[in-house]
């Protein structure tokens, strides 16, 4: 009885985590078919990792409740997900090894008849939860192209950023970039952006939200001239000395022109474009590792990404009302070049 409890949490460990590394990868090809405008592939590729994820995980969740209906679940993803990988032109050995695996042990408890199980739940919350669970890691999978480009051109996202090579480990990598058309010039949402971090100007998102978390988050409302110079090498705090027992928590500064970038290590790249002569467009853009090698890192950003997505969005539209009720006589600050090739700019 106690190995069969211990193969069990196994099993729902194991399809569990399968599950969502499926995701990561469904998120990065249906990011790879969107960057190449193929709409086709887009639509296919969302649905079937989404098929595939809620399968795997709903298994997971009733292999020790009813091991027949886990055993149909797991099965028809596993077929599934190897033709997806076939069909994805990358053979991902550990994923075949895996999916085979879980195809021949699945054989002994499958039974057709289970298409007709309805598996009973005693407890109504926690089918809720299952439910709810495995529905939000689906949607964040097909939903990825949309939020993680959200307010970017296709100009934009192909274009080469400063930063891009302090950001960028390899070209494999994922991109999220998010922008946003500021009524400003550069040099005001200047002032602004380079106010950010805590104990400084704030990231002008939901500051409520991150001081219930110990952030001690104050946005700032106005521009502080002792808060408008940062340098190569300089900390921008995310949280205070000794949240949750960590010390510096935070980004370095990996690269600053005044009125033009600033690259925070391990965030990414933020760029001012001038849009005419009265307006700004803002570019936030980060590298995340290639979901094809590292499917576990994928699954963590499923998690994240919509987190960081909602917080960011928050962050580009606090900076932009702050600049737009913001006088430019009120602020002095270097001219601002052009950074993107012709035709690059959103309209």
């Amino acid at each position: 009885m106690k190995t069969r409890r211990i193969l069990r949490a196994f099993a729902t460990v194991g399809l569990l985590v399968h599950g969502l590394a499926h995701a990561g990868v469904g998120a990065w090809l249906t990011n790879d078919a969107y960057a190449h405008g193929n709409v086709v592939w887009l639509v296919f590729w969302a649905l079937a990792w989404t098929f595939v994820t809620s399968r795997f995980m709903r298994a997971g969740f009733i292999v020790g409740r009813n091991a027949r209906a886990a055993a149909h679940l797991a099965t028809s993803a596993a077929f599934v997900s190897l033709f997806m990988i076939v069909a994805s032109g990358r053979v991902l050995w550990i994923g075949i090894v895996i999916d085979m695996l879980v195809i021949v042990l699945s054989v002994r408890a499958y039974d057709p008849r289970v298409l007709l199980v309805r598996v009973a739940h005693r407890r109504l919350g926690h089918r809720f939860l299952r439910r709810a669970f495995v529905m939000g890691v689906s949607a964040s999978a097909l939903l990825w192209p949309w939020y993680a480009h959200w307010g970017s051109t296709d100009d934009e996202l192909r274009a080469s950023l400063p930063g891009d090579a302090i950001m960028t480990a390899r070209s494999g990598d994922v991109m999220v970039q998010h922008a946003i058309t500021i009524q400003a010039p550069p040099n005001v949402v200047w002032a602004w952006l380079v106010q950010i971090g805590q104990g400084r100007g704030g990231f002008y998102s939901y500051d409520r939200l991150e001081s219930a978390f110990g952030l001690r988050m104050k946005n700032a409302e106005t521009i502080d001239p002792a808060l408008q110079s940062l340098s190569t090498g300089d900390f921008v705090r995310g949280a205070p000395e000794g949240w949750l027992g960590m010390h510096h928590v935070g980004w370095e500064v990996a690269q600053v022109e005044p009125g033009r970038v600033l690259v925070l290590k391990y965030w990414g790249s933020f760029v001012l474009v001038p849009e005419g002569k009265s307006a700004t467009r803002l570019i936030a853009r980060t590298s995340v590792a290639d979901t094809r090698d590292h499917p576990a890192l994928a699954a963590f950003g499923l998690f994240w990404e919509p987190i960081h997505f909602v917080m960011q969005r928050k962050m580009l539209l606090g900076i932009a009302e702050r600049a737009e009720r913001t006088p430019p006589s009120a602020v002095r600050g270097p001219e601002v070049v052009d950074l993107l090739p012709s035709g690059a700019h959103a309209k």
